[in-house]
């Protein structure tokens, strides 16, 4: 907690001696009371389900301190104590020590000990023990391991395992078991309606129930490592986002400094191949889409602007749809000596380093389609290769180990070296920009279908890293990065990224119930499974740009098992007039959808046409009377699980009726005082005439910006050519601050999603755009008077009407001229 002294507060020395005393014994109080509390983790379980087992490897691998209610309750019977010997009756008749006893042993172990993290084992056995506990040693336990095993399982292990322990036979084996249902088991109840408990099967191998186990405790590890050592938290935390932060600032362009390094030139010959493929992989041909006119997706305004469709059943169709609609090829182009295909989703430079991978239960498979028992038996994780829209099998999972429930779990995962093939050191910003560019692009596409689509963002990196089974698939890494560039043979920078995972599920009804711990312990398991198919070679010859994996390692997620899986309201975005849409569908925009090369320089947009895009990029949509724009409930915005942070500042060229100049839509309006106070003192921040009141666009200043928003563009005509282009603004190092370095690439990604809903404005009212990755990041915040890492510009864009190259041929998506480009 911080404490900020103001001169109201202060007015004289007293009142300030007086404030300053009382301050400093509260912190004190407060730091106190945080070195009491440890950090508690009960481990509960039948006799013989094998805690005690699994605390000594629990021990060990995370440095617990092991405390056994039963080792204690034993040393104390082996004192000749009087305690000793009332205890020792008390356990032969299979009855429970008084918990004021066991209590006081454990706290006296609690205290003695060195340490500050415990498992207690095998306690409380009951309501009183547990109230007995949370009175005497003044704390909770913060997390429940239960070690659940059949009854028949225990008995055995109880009476193989010959310890000479005088409980250790068949009648008091009954009567201990009778005990622990009737007590033990209200307690698991008690704790796990309040989210505490992790249920462990603990049928198998010792070390196989710890492979269940250790998920949950690496997360522990992340989050509660060192609860005491507060510092030395907290400054991995600093590094890491220093170490962003200085990737930043170092891949920043600069109409005086030069250019972030780059290739000087570009190596056609080892030009990465856009196409992964997994090879001897089972593959499921995809269906396609049927062409206009028979075309059956909804109207692209209505899932915007009004309730969902009804939620389609998961089949072979719906998913051949929904990966038609959003990733799939959307042509290919020629001009007779070259030829190259064009996506669904956008890609800076149209290198495309982002990969799709589905989790899907079995496939009941179409008609048009021959069953393929891998597909249609059992649930699956599948490669999506969009260049012949098909499946490509990894491997087959046992419907026990896939915890999801009437949902679809799609993942993205980034090969950098993609982009930095061309763009060097700053490739890992336009990666993250294609990720968010495949969220909403995936957000959009499920929406036809009448289903939801949400971050699961309580995974790890490395959870994500063996949905994937990158472990099988990604060629060895060095031991060590190399610390500067280097070229050669190096195939382990064509390894994948693991990004994010969507949940995809019924739009309507009660959301599903995600359990992370569950999730991840399921995710655990698949990297011992028969992992199918072996990646293609995507270069010869590669080049390291090491800023970019050491930045990635940096950035890198922990696990938040913790956190609730939550889905928001579906809020509707405004509406000005359907009637600017001409009645595109959703398909006709998406698949049509292209970056436009040029801007015609003369093309006006009608001033309700502006507003009404700008609208679709609020991410609450409709709100009631005093509500501020921020949360992210409209599509597809409502795929990110934080608020808002990206802003926009705008460019105005060529909008009829609205005079030209610099504009600024914010996005939070939580942010617009510190916005107001963090850029230029001369700004207007009036509201433009004629503005619709739930839109907050203020004008900062009139003039023609064209030639500068062309200056700031890395001198790009189409910046200065369009209607309008514009700055996406972020806050920046507050959020690295206050929620962790590993919100840097999703900064980018919410850049990348606002960017999607730029394209498919554009081009459901007939004109075009282009996302602009390169301006110059520290002129554009001298433009706007903003200083420090406060606030960032992370991602450029441009709309207007483009200039058409005849020369250029267009070719159908499928069938593909057969060639990897």
């Amino acid at each position: 907690m911080k404490y900020r002294i103001t001169r109201t507060e202060v007015p004289n020395v007293l009142r300030f001696m007086a404030f300053f005393k009382t301050v400093i014994a509260k912190l004190a109080t407060e730091a106190t009371s945080n070195r009491c509390n440890p950090f508690i983790t009960f481990v509960l379980g039948g006799p013989g389900s094998g805690k005690g087992t699994q605390c000594v490897k629990i021990a060990e691998t995370f440095r617990f301190a092991h405390l056994s209610a039963g080792d204690l309750l034993r040393e104390e019977m082996s004192s000749n104590s009087e305690n000793g010997t009332m205890i020792h009756d008390i356990i032969k008749d299979g009855k429970i020590v008084p918990s004021e006893i066991t209590v006081n042993l454990l706290r006296k172990a609690i205290h003695s000990s060195g340490n500050h993290k415990f498992l207690i084992d095998g306690f409380p056995r009951n309501e009183e023990n547990r109230i007995a506990f949370e009175r005497i040693v003044g704390v909770e336990p913060d997390i429940v391991l239960f070690f659940d095993c059949p009854e028949e399982e225990m008995v055995k292990r109880v009476l193989n395992r010959n310890q000479g322990r005088v409980d250790d036979n068949i009648d008091t084996m009954k009567k201990r078991l009778e005990v622990f249902k009737k007590l033990n088991l209200p307690v698991i109840d008690y704790y796990s309606a309040k989210g505490k408990v992790c249920k462990i099967n603990a049928v198998g191998t010792v070390n196989e129930v710890f492979e269940k186990v250790q998920p949950v405790l690496a997360a522990l590890r992340c989050i509660r490592d060192d609860a005491l050592d507060i510092e030395s938290s907290s400054s991995s935390s600093a590094a890491a986002v220093d170490a962003a932060t200085r990737y930043h600032n170092r891949t920043k362009h600069s109409l005086t400094g030069g250019y972030a390094r780059g290739p000087r030139g570009l190596d056609w010959a080892n030009q990465p191949n856009p196409f992964l493929r997994f090879l001897s992989s089972p593959l499921l041909p995809l269906l396609h889409s049927p062409p206009e006119p028979h075309d059956d997706s909804p109207l692209y305004h209505s899932v915007f602007s009004s309730s969902l469709p009804p939620p389609q059943p998961f089949s072979h169709a719906s998913i051949s749809r929904l990966l038609y609609d959003s990733l799939s090829l959307s042509a290919w182009k020629s001009t007779g000596l070259s030829t190259w295909s064009l996506r669904v989703n956008p890609s800076s430079g149209n290198l495309h380093p982002t990969e799709s991978h589905l989790l899907s239960p079995p496939l009941p498979l179409s008609q048009q389609q021959p069953s393929s028992p891998p597909f249609s038996s059992s649930s699956f994780l599948a490669h999506y290769s969009p260049k012949d829209h098909s499946l490509e099998l990894r491997a087959s999972i046992s419907p026990p180990d896939l915890p999801l429930h009437r949902s679809l779990l799609l993942a993205f995962s980034s090969i950098l070296w993609r982009e930095a093939w061309k763009y060097g050191e700053r490739a890992f910003r336009y990666c993250n920009h294609d990720v968010g560019h495949a969220l909403a692009a995936a957000a959009v596409s499920a929406a036809t279908l009448g289903w939801d689509v949400c971050l699961l963002d309580g995974l790890g990196h490395d959870d994500l890293h063996r949905l994937l089974g990158l472990d099988r698939s990604n060629p060895p890494s060095p031991d060590r990065l190399p610390d500067r560039p280097v070229r050669g043979r190096l195939p382990w920078v064509e390894s994948q990224h693991p990004d994010c995972a969507l949940l995809i599920f019924p739009f309507g009804g009660t959301p599903p119930s995600v359990d992370y711990a569950e999730l991840a312990l399921a995710l655990s398991r698949l990297p011992a499974m028969e992992w199918l198919g072996k990646p293609n070679s995507l270069s010869k010859d590669h080049v390291c740009w090491d800023v970019i994996y050491k930045t990635a390692e940096a950035v890198k997620k922990p696990p938040t098992y913790g956190e609730g899986f939550s889905v928001n309201p579906f809020h509707r975005s405004p509406l000005i007039s359907p009637d600017l849409y001409k009645d595109m569908t959703v398909r006709q925009v998406v698949r049509k959808r292209r970056s436009a090369v040029d801007m015609d320089g003369v093309h006006v947009l009608e001033k309700d046409t502006f507003y009404q895009i700008l609208l679709h990029c609020l991410p609450s949509g409709e709100l009631g009377l005093g509500e501020k724009q921020g949360k992210q409930f409209t599509l597809p915005f409502r795929v990110l699980t934080w608020d808002a942070e990206v802003h926009a500042a705008l460019f105005v060229h060529r909008v009829r009726d609205l005079p030209k100049g610099l504009y600024f839509l914010v996005r939070n309006e939580e942010h617009l005082d510190r916005l107001k106070s963090a850029m230029r003192s001369e700004f207007e921040w009036e509201r433009p005439e004629g503005c619709p009141a739930g839109l907050p666009l203020y004008r900062l200043a009139r003039g023609d910006c064209r030639e500068l928003a062309k200056q700031l563009s890395c001198h790009q005509d189409i910046a200065s050519d369009g209607c309008f282009s514009l700055g996406m603004v972020a806050r920046f190092e507050p959020v690295l601050r206050e929620k962790g370095a590993w919100m840097y690439p999703r900064l980018f990604w919410e850049t990348g999603v606002l960017g999607q809903v730029l394209y498919l404005e554009a081009h459901a009212v007939g004109i075009s755009a282009t996302g602009i990755g390169c301006y110059f990041d520290d002129d554009v915040h001298e433009v706007l008077g903003l200083q420090g890492l406060e606030f960032q510009s992370l991602y450029h864009f441009t709309i207007g009407s483009p200039v058409l190259d005849k020369r250029i041929l267009s070719l159908p998506a499928y069938p593909g001229p057969g060639i990897d480009a």
